[in-house]
């Protein structure tokens, strides 16, 4: 009986040597993945719509900090990273009655 040792050149020429239908296979199993993926999507859960309104006060702070700063802060990226964090989340988690209020520290 004849023993093959095959080496990963060989496999390189299988693979060149058939490269239509590796990719044409690789094309077919994305598309069918990702038709199944959007297909299967669980609907939301909830959603949400929120205006938030923005008063910038001057206080003397404010305004000293502003001569002694080579640019003008960024009050809105400071905010929206507030109402964007954790503790918001769990609080609002809370109210909604998704979370019990112990796990989002009693408030």
């Amino acid at each position: 009986m004849a023993q093959y040792d095959i080496n990963l050149r060989e496999y390189w020429r299988i693979l060149r040597k058939r490269k239509f239908v590796v990719i044409l296979v690789t094309i077919i199993v994305g598309a069918f993945s990702t038709t199944f993926a959007m297909l299967r999507a669980p609907s939301p859960l909830y959603s949400t719509t929120c205006s938030v309104k923005f008063e910038k006060q001057n206080t003397l702070e404010s305004v000293f900090g502003l001569t002694i700063s080579w640019s003008e802060p960024q009050d809105i990226d400071t905010q929206i990273s507030v109402v964007k964090s954790y503790p918001v989340f769990q609080r609002v988690a809370a109210k909604l009655g998704l979370i019990s209020p112990a796990i989002a520290g009693g408030n």
